[in-house]
C-alpha cells in the first residue's frame, strides 16, 4: 500500500498499524480543513515513512502492548477499559495520555473539589515490572498523566539500551473531596534531644475547607554511631 503526497512523521523506517478508515464528514475551515473519521479494522503495518509518502504492508502486524485501565468514578461504576497501543518512541507517551484520560473523562470532566488516587505498573521485556503510586488533589489528571506519559517516554528514549514494554495497567480512584493539607503548626516537648532520645511533637493539620486537626507523633532521636551499630 502506498500513500503519496506528504509524509507523516517523516523519519523513514517506521512501525505503526494499518488500518482501514471511514470519514463521516469534512469540517472546512479557511485556515485549516479536517475531517471526522474512525477506524475501523486493522489489516497491516506502515513500514516507511518519508518525505513523499508512506508505504504500508497489507497483513502485516506492527508491535503494540496491552493497556488495561481500571476507573472507579465517584458518579459511576466501577469500568474497566482494554486496549492496545502503539509503541513508538514520539507517539506513545501522547496516545496513552489521551487512553487514560478519554477513560477518566467518560462522564465529563471532574468537580472543583476532588482527589485521585492512582496505581500504575509498566511491564518491560527482560526486567522487573516498573510501579508507582500516588495521590492528587484539586489538580485534574495533570499529575497522573505526567507521571505515566513521562515514564513510558523516559523508558522508550533512554540513550542506553532500547526496551521492548510489554504492558501497561491503571487503577483510578476518583472521589468529589480536595484532601489538599498542609500542616500549620508544630510544636517540640523538648527543644533539647539527647541522642537515643524520644521526643513528641505535636502537629496541627488544616486542610481545605475542614476544621483543624492535631496529631501527636512520638519521633526517636537518631543514637551515636558507632562501627558496632552497623553490623
Amino acid at each position: 500500500m502506498y500513500g503519496f503526497g506528504h509524509p507523516f512523521l517523516g523519519y523513514g523506517p517506521i512501525n505503526l498499524p494499518l488500518a482501514t478508515g471511514k470519514v463521516h464528514t469534512v469540517i472546512s475551515s479557511m485556515l485549516r480543513s479536517s475531517k471526522l473519521a474512525r477506524v475501523i479494522e486493522t489489516v497491516g503495518a506502515l513500514t516507511s515513512d518519508e518525505g513523499s509518502g508512506i508505504l504500508g504492508q497489507i497483513g502485516a502486524k506492527a508491535h503494540t502492548f496491552p493497556v488495561t485501565v481500571r476507573i472507579d468514578r465517584y458518579n459511576d461504576q466501577k469500568r474497566v477499559y482494554n486496549c492496545r497501543v502503539a509503541a513508538n518512541r514520539l507517539l506513545t507517551p501522547s496516545v496513552l495520555r489521551s487512553v487514560v484520560s478519554g477513560a477518566a473523562f467518560y462522564l465529563g470532566d471532574l468537580p472543583p473539589d476532588h482527589t485521585i488516587e492512582y496505581k500504575a505498573s509498566v511491564a518491560i521485556e527482560g526486567f522487573e515490572p516498573i510501579a508507582f503510586e500516588n495521590v492528587s488533589a484539586g489538580t485534574g489528571l495533570a499529575e497522573m498523566l505526567t507521571e505515566a506519559a513521562g515514564s513510558i517516554a523516559l523508558l522508550m528514549n533512554n540513550p542506553y539500551k532500547s526496551v521492548t514494554v510489554e504492558s501497561m495497567d491503571f487503577d483510578i480512584r476518583i472521589f468529589p473531596q480536595d484532601i489538599t493539607s498542609h500542616i500549620w503548626s508544630a510544636d517540640l516537648s523538648d527543644s533539647e534531644v539527647k541522642p537515643g532520645e524520644k521526643i513528641d511533637i505535636d502537629v496541627v493539620v488544616e486542610s481545605v475547607r475542614a476544621e483543624k486537626k492535631k496529631y501527636q507523633i512520638e519521633l526517636e532521636c537518631p543514637g551515636i554511631w558507632t562501627p558496632e551499630s552497623m553490623s
